[in-house]
């Protein structure tokens, strides 16, 4: 896990896709939020109840990241009657 952290992009959504299958959710999320594919890392977090890390992903989302990224963090934030944050994006 530290190597990858360090590594390219490509290792790093790499390794992720590995964490992920052996039921490594916490670190596939990290990875993926680092390898920039901040859906990939939003639907793990919120499926498996990793609710800091979708705090830490609607943090690094800007308005120019992904729409897609952008409404399923608006509905999780809807989901969970957050609205006020729901609205910033």
């Amino acid at each position: 896990m530290s190597l990858t952290v360090s590594g390219p992009r490509a290792v790093m959504l790499k390794a992720a896709n590995y964490f992920e299958s052996k039921g490594y959710n916490e670190k596939a999320v990290i990875l993926y939020i680092k390898g920039r594919n901040y859906k990939r890392a939003l639907d793990l977090a919120v499926r498996f109840k990793l609710y800091d890390y979708v705090e830490r992903i609607t943090r690094e989302v800007d308005n120019n990241a992904d729409p897609e990224v952008l409404l399923a963090v608006a509905e999780h934030f809807l989901e969970n009657n957050q609205q006020s944050k729901a609205s910033s994006f």
